[in-house]
């Protein structure tokens, strides 16, 4: 037994103690990589955002992600009712959860937490300033380089894509991160999103958990799509706006904006252990940025997903 698959047992042992599982622990497998969903409630919304996912080649760790995940809401919730400075936000951009049977997990959470302020940071601020330059390019170029060609042909088959755009905005200040944004031409003439951030040489890994989103959206997006759901959540609101193509021209506004300046990433005003009831088993920390703007959140007409 390897030490992940040992410290998954004994954490799911403990979770079990403390009647913190969820109660649904799905799991499927596409292209030799896994996805679990873990919920407590009905899963048949389009998207529900109270449930969370983990994707990895690894079934163990894609659990683990799943599950840290679970935790990062739940130790939003818990400081949001304590009054935790940091935790007083609409929504838990910057969260990040890591369990504590890994040597590194202090490490692994701040840096996993840095990742996706910085993430949420210049996707909304590159979305809704068109003097941001960027890169544009087709993921095609990535495929083979990266070896990704099984599972990019996966989720555009599955999802019915007819063209993944990938765009990098251009960032000052990284410190050696790297944010992908992915656009999914819909066959049926719509958009959907998907994005990551994560260290500039590790491009393949930020390639596929880009996939992964736009991969979770596309299946919702069939859905509504197949079975006549009618989108309730802002959430889905926003994702059914641009997947049936009524936010095309605003994609295509947007990529036709070639500006010239570059994001210059704020100081953190939050840069922050966060305590929690499982803190004994999970390590948890929140980075967020001074002006950090609104990701889920602001105008419907914006693909920030």
């Amino acid at each position: 037994m390897s030490d992940v698959q040992a410290g998954l047992t004994s954490l799911l042992k403990e979770l079990k103690l403390r009647n913190q599982l969820p109660k649904n622990m799905d799991v499927s497998k596409f292209c030799d990589r896994y996805w679990f969903v873990c919920h407590d409630e009905d899963n048949s919304k389009i998207i529900s955002e109270n449930s969370t996912t983990g994707f990895s080649d690894d079934g163990n760790v894609a659990l683990l992600k799943a599950l840290s995940e679970r935790v990062e809401r739940l130790a939003f919730r818990e400081g949001y009712e304590n009054k935790i400075p940091s935790c007083m936000t609409e929504r838990s951009d910057g969260f990040a959860a890591f369990p504590l049977f890994y040597k590194n997990a202090e490490s692994k959470a701040r840096e996993s937490a840095l990742a996706e302020a910085v993430e949420r940071y210049v996707w909304a601020k590159w979305w809704d300033d068109e003097s941001i330059a960027f890169e544009l390019d087709s993921i095609s170029n990535y495929v083979n380089k990266h070896k990704i060609l099984p599972y990019v042909a996966t989720v555009k088959s599955q999802c019915d894509i007819e063209e993944i755009f990938v765009i990098e905005p251009k960032v000052e200040n990284s410190n050696r991160l790297s944010v992908v944004i992915l656009f999914g031409r819909l066959k049926s003439g719509g958009f959907i999103s998907g994005g990551a951030c994560g260290e500039i040489d590790d491009t393949k890994q930020i390639l596929l958990r880009s996939l992964d989103e736009l991969y979770r959206h596309g299946l919702a997006i069939n859905k509504i799509r197949l079975e006549y759901t009618e989108p309730v959540t802002f959430y889905e609101k926003r994702l059914a706006y641009f997947g049936f193509g009524h936010g095309n021209h605003l994609i295509r506004k947007r990529l036709e904006a070639k500006g010239g300046e570059s994001i210059v990433l704020p100081k953190l005003i939050f840069d922050e252990v966060v305590s929690h009831g499982l803190q004994d088993l999970f390590q948890v920390h929140r980075c967020y940025f001074e002006n950090q703007p609104a990701f889920v959140g602001g105008a419907l007409e914006r693909l920030c997903l």
